[in-house]
């Protein structure tokens, strides 16, 4: 984690959004603990959802967000 900060690179693991355990590979794109695999693609816009908004798969944090509001 340390190198890949250092040297500007991404991040290599994050949270899991099952087992909340940071144990998330992002290239293997599952978590090395519980094995779950999150959607990588928003369900809503089609969109990339970054590693650190997995936990609200299957929605990006935008559509998340868009969702969650009271209108």
């Amino acid at each position: 984690m340390y190198l890949s900060h250092t040297d500007g690179n991404e991040t290599p693991y994050v949270q899991c959004p099952e087992c909340s355990a940071e144990a998330y590979v992002i290239a293997e794109q599952r978590c090395a603990l519980c094995e779950h695999e999150a959607e990588h693609r928003c369900d809503m816009c089609a969109g990339s959802i970054p590693p650190e908004e997995l936990d609200s798969s299957p929605l990006c944090g935008w559509c998340a967000h868009m969702l969650s509001k009271d209108d």
